[in-house]
C-alpha cells in the first residue's frame, strides 16, 4: 500500500471525526487519529497515531494467513505499557482490527485493580511492527 493511498484514506477518516467532536477536531488539526480510548482513574486516554506510524508498521495482505505480528508478541509488547496505568493489570482479550486499508492493530484489553474490588479497563494499540502505544493523557472525564 502506498503512503498516498493511506494519508488519503487517514485524511477522509479525520474529515469525518472532526465533525464529531472538538477532541477529534484537535486531533485532525495535528494530522493524528486515535485508534483506542480508555478512562482509567477518571482521566481519558487516547492511543494516538500519525499516518507515518501507521505506514511504517507492516501490512497484512489478504493472501497471508497469519499476521505479521503474533497476538502472543502483541500481549508481550502491550504489558508494560498497561502496568504504567497501575499493577495487577491482567488481560481480559485480544483484538485484531483493520485501522486502514491493508494496516492491522492490536487492542490488547486489561482489566485493574483487585479481583474482588472496583476494577478499571484499559485498552493499547500494538501495531503490527510490535510498538506498543503509550496512552497519552488527553482530558479529564467529565462527569453527567
Amino acid at each position: 500500500m502506498t503512503k498516498g493511498i493511506i494519508l488519503k484514506h487517514f485524511l477522509g477518516v479525520l474529515a469525518i471525526v472532526a465533525v464529531l467532536g472538538s477532541p477529534a477536531a484537535l486531533l485532525a488539526k495535528r494530522n493524528e487519529l486515535s485508534l483506542a480510548t480508555c478512562n482509567v482513574g477518571g482521566k481519558r486516554y487516547d492511543a494516538i497515531v500519525t499516518p507515518e506510524e501507521i505506514q511504517q508498521s507492516p501490512s497484512w495482505p489478504d493472501t497471508e494467513e497469519f499476521p505479521p505480528l503474533s497476538p502472543r508478541k502483541a500481549i508481550a509488547a502491550a504489558i508494560p505499557v498497561a502496568n504504567s496505568f497501575g499493577a495487577g493489570g491482567r488481560v481480559t482479550g485480544v483484538t485484531l482490527k483493520e485501522s486502514f486499508p491493508g494496516k492491522w492493530i492490536y487492542i490488547v484489553g486489561f482489566v485493574h485493580g483487585p479481583a474482588n474490588g472496583p476494577v478499571e479497563l484499559s485498552n493499547v494499540v500494538v501495531l503490527m511492527n510490535g510498538h506498543a502505544v503509550q496512552p497519552t493523557l488527553f482530558s479529564p472525564v467529565r462527569e453527567k
